[in-house]
């Protein structure tokens, strides 16, 4: 129940911000096209993985920065309070924390051009990424992926030792900055 009502408060924060986004571009203030022939096709591919990248940057240093001692102890713990992560848990944030993850996208639409397609892309891999970093099993049984592509393993371990494994989709800022845990072994899903 209380990842619930975090969650419902940061669907708010993430809705008024998704206002504000849609007034922006109403006013013409962001580079959010919707005809294809805007531009190439492959920046037409290539602009979400950008943007995922991008924001993969931004996220990882806003994370690291949520844990700094007082930071935690107002914002971040309320993330932190599910030690064993659900899908329920993926999107309980304080506001603020909140506020923090979301207003990177109003930014980017305003200086980067996207389509509304490519725009629509990113949201959804990011939802189902942070679902099934959150899911309590990992659904990546492959070895290189688990390298690369953080699962519920990964996650599950930053939620137990708090000082690794930073990263929200992709392992290379962990690697890059030495916080990634030796204890990234992936969870065996049990028969029944």
């Amino acid at each position: 129940m209380r990842e619930l009502k975090w969650a419902s408060l940061s669907s708010i924060v993430f809705a008024v911000l998704c206002a504000l986004s849609v007034i922006l571009y109403h006013r013409g203030w962001t580079k959010i096209y919707t005809d294809v022939d805007d531009h190439s096709i492959l920046y037409l591919v290539l602009s979400p993985i950008l943007v995922l990248a991008a924001y993969e940057t931004y996220y990882y240093w806003l994370h690291r920065l949520m844990h700094h001692r007082s930071i935690f102890k107002i914002v971040h713990r309320v993330h932190h309070e599910s030690m064993e992560p659900t899908v329920f848990s993926a999107f309980s944030f304080h506001p603020l924390e909140a506020f923090l993850q979301f207003i990177f996208f109003p930014i980017i639409i305003a200086v980067m051009p996207l389509h509304l397609g490519a725009l629509a892309t990113v949201f959804t891999i990011l939802t189902v990424s942070a679902m099934i970093n959150h899911a309590g099993v990992e659904v990546y049984r492959n070895g290189w992926i688990l390298k690369h592509i953080i699962g519920s393993s990964h996650h599950d371990v930053h939620h137990r030792e708090f000082k690794a494994n930073f990263g929200l989709h992709l392992t290379w800022w962990d690697n890059a900055m030495k916080t990634s845990s030796q204890n990234n072994k992936p969870k065996k899903i049990e028969q029944r």
